[in-house]
């Protein structure tokens, strides 16, 4: 994240975009991370969870 956090804001914005059925708010994207076990990911990305 730290050599390009527009691109990794990206990614996460396509990836949650191509969720549909049904679709995720960003909280629930997260909520989804967390339980997949990426606590530190989520740590990372919640500050932006507006951009995305």
């Amino acid at each position: 994240m730290e050599l390009n956090i527009g691109a990794v804001l990206e990614a996460v914005r396509r990836h949650r975009a191509s969720l549909k059925n049904p679709p995720f708010t960003a909280e629930e994207y997260l909520d989804c991370l967390l339980k997949q076990k990426l606590p530190e990911t989520v740590t990372r990305l919640s500050p932006f969870k507006l951009l995305f």
